[in-house]
This record gives C-alpha cells, structure tokens and sequence, in this order.
C-alpha cells in the first residue's frame, strides 16, 4: 500500500500537481504523461495499523487472516519520474500522515 493520506498531506499532493502543471506551462511535458506522487515505498497493512495506533494512543482491532489466492505480494508505483521531470518528491512519512488524519479525524469527531 502506497498510501497518501489527509491534512497536510493534500497539500503535499497538491504540491506535486502544481509541479506538473508548471513544468507543463513551461513546454517540458510532451503528450499525455502519467506521474506517481506517492513515497515509492510500500507499507503492509500491518505498517499502517501500527502507525495509527501510535498516532491515536489506541489500539485498532484487527482480525489477522492469511493471504487471499491471488493477492500480489508486493507492488509499488515508481515514483522517479515525478522526481526527476518535475522535481517533487513528497516530503511526508507514513508517520506524520497517521497523525495528520488521526487529528483530522479527532477533531470531526469533536464537532
């Protein structure tokens, strides 16, 4: 899982649109191109788990099952063209987007 999440992470993302739509207004995008604007590092279902945990200070309950027939083991989206033809990179971490949504989400839930 290649995740984007929340708060500012959208504005991390919307960082990486606006790079694309400067680098295309200066003529350096030819034809249709595609552009992954993750990290570039997968995340098991486990990793997210514990990260909102720490985030939360709460346990998430969770019913551990094996894998699925035809469950891909690993697939991530490479993220060197973002880098390199519009120079982004996301700049948050799998920690910091858990505890960007868990406030996101503490604060819904306080209105």
């Amino acid at each position: 899982m290649n995740i984007l999440l929340i708060s500012d992470l959208v504005v991390d993302l919307a960082q990486g649109h606006i790079a694309a739509v400067r680098t295309a207004g200066k003529g350096k995008l030819q034809g249709f191109r595609t552009f992954n604007l993750g990290t570039g590092t997968g995340h098991t279902v486990s990793e997210v788990v514990d990260a909102i945990e720490v985030a939360s200070g709460r346990k998430v309950p969770v019913n551990k099952v094996g894998r699925r027939a035809g469950d891909v083991g690993s697939c991530v989206a490479e993220v060197d063209r973002a880098n390199t033809e519009l120079g982004w990179k996301t700049q948050k971490s799998l920690s910091e987007c858990a505890r960007d949504v868990w406030k996101a989400l503490d604060v819904s839930n306080a209105i």
